[in-house]
């Protein structure tokens, strides 16, 4: 129990050390976890997030990278995943980074009903609007009839109480 204290005692103390920068011990280069970038490369097709993407990877953790692919025209498109390490710890200025990896991707993107991708959500969205349309007529027509109906109600129990028949 008294080591439990001691060990409690001594990372405080390294908390208020770290908080007022006065932290150039050896514990200062304990590796915290690592940051991690990807970069996605596909000539000739629209994507986002462009660049380099960064995440902070911790032990026990996983990190995701998503994109948003938007293809010009239908074909074949080849490119290339980039992702690289960097540690990070306490006194990190290092600018220096590792390759982890790359991989290499491959799709085929096919025309709709021989629509291509503009055209083809172009359609689609016309399709929803047409749909909600279609959908907030009989919403409205039944909002009426409810509230013709409410109003009706209210009549008949107004006329009943006030000794009208």
């Amino acid at each position: 129990m008294d080591n439990s204290k001691d060990s409690l005692n001594s990372n405080e103390h390294a908390a208020s050390k770290l908080k007022n920068g006065l932290l150039n011990d050896h514990a200062s280069q304990k590796k915290l976890g690592f940051l991690i970038e990807s970069r996605l490369d596909i000539p000739g097709m629209q994507y986002q997030p462009t660049g380099n993407v960064r995440e902070a990877l911790y032990p026990g953790q996983q990190v995701k990278f998503l994109w948003t692919l938007r293809p010009p025209d239908a074909g074949d498109y080849r490119g290339t995943i980039w992702v690289y390490s960097k540690p990070l710890s306490l006194n990190s200025t290092s600018q220096e980074r590792s390759v982890l990896g790359t991989q290499r991707i491959e799709m085929r993107v096919v025309e709709l009903i021989g629509m291509e991708g503009k055209t083809a959500r172009i359609l689609g969205s016309v399709g929803c609007i047409v749909g909600l349309l279609l959908g907030l007529d009989k919403l409205v027509f039944w909002i009426w009839d409810s509230l013709i109906g409410f109003l009706s109600l209210c009549i008949y129990f107004s006329d009943m109480r006030n000794g009208c028949k």
